[in-house]
């Protein structure tokens, strides 16, 4: 099993044939795209709006499921909108914050 930098699916590949291990795990990069493993170069935006649907249906931590998201939106925000996201401190801002952008 390998494990470290596994950012996209060519990294996948790339593990497989220099190592010969049988499996490769990967933790910021699925973090940032949990779906990477089914072949996107980037987390499509329907994903993280489910991720939030789901985070707002079941509960949990706000802490959790804010760090999951800001890994999931660092691609579609520029920095300063990067910057207010990570203020953000209660679920209903982060409604609000993908209600102001259409999303």
């Amino acid at each position: 099993m390998a494990n470290g930098d596994v950012f996209a699916a060519d990294d996948v590949d790339s593990f497989l044939k220099d190592t010969g291990v049988d499996g490769v795990m990967s933790a910021r990069g699925i973090l940032a795209n949990p779906a990477l493993f089914a072949g996107y170069k980037q987390v499509p935006l329907d994903c993280v709006k489910e991720y939030l649907d789901l985070a707002l249906q079941y509960g949990g931590r706000f802490s959790v499921h804010h760090h999951h998201l800001m890994f999931m939106l660092q691609r579609y925000l520029p920095r300063a909108e990067r910057l207010h996201f990570s203020s953000l401190n209660t679920m209903a801002a982060v409604v609000d914050f993908f209600s102001a952008r259409g999303w």
